[in-house]
């Protein structure tokens, strides 16, 4: 984490920022820190829409972190929500993980 919060003092690139924010995120679910993660990554949703890449990577994990943490609800939503968005691949993978543990 450390690093990436040097990134986000440290620079002034948009992009840059937006990276740091989701590895942040990503370290937060390794931890099983799931509520952290959470609203982390939601945070990378919300304020770097234009780094489409970046924004579907922190769909995806908040979406297996709201699974792992026992909103299965919000999880469903969220996958109908970017389900046109997100590789298929992955939705169906999250599906399944949400069909798991229904």
């Amino acid at each position: 984490n450390t690093l990436a919060e040097q990134v986000i003092n440290g620079s002034i690139n948009p992009a840059d920022h937006a990276h740091a924010f989701l590895v942040m995120g990503l370290v937060l679910y390794q931890q099983q820190d799931y509520m952290s993660c959470i609203a982390s990554l939601k945070r990378v949703i919300m304020l770097f829409p234009e780094y489409k890449d970046v924004r579907l990577k922190a769909v995806e994990y908040s979406i297996r972190a709201q699974i792992y943490n026992g909103a299965l609800t919000e999880a469903e939503m969220q996958i109908a929500k970017y389900s046109n968005e997100l590789d298929q691949g992955v939705v169906v993978e999250l599906s399944e993980l949400l069909e798991g543990r229904l």
